[in-house]
């Protein structure tokens, strides 16, 4: 990846990382996620987006 520079860096690909870099991609931004693990366990974390979080 040298050479190649990226709008935002999300750390994290839970609900909520997944639903930023989505919404960040689609607006033209180049993302690029970190994320630990290699399968998501499916359990409530506690993460919520409220609806006018986003215009």
């Amino acid at each position: 990846m040298a050479g190649k520079f990226r709008n935002v860096l999300i750390v994290g690909g839970g609900v909520g990382g997944c639903a930023l870099a989505g919404h960040l991609g689609r607006g033209g931004l180049s993302v690029t996620m970190l994320e630990r693990l290699e399968t998501y366990s499916d359990r409530v974390r506690g993460e919520w987006m409220a609806p006018w979080g986003v215009a």
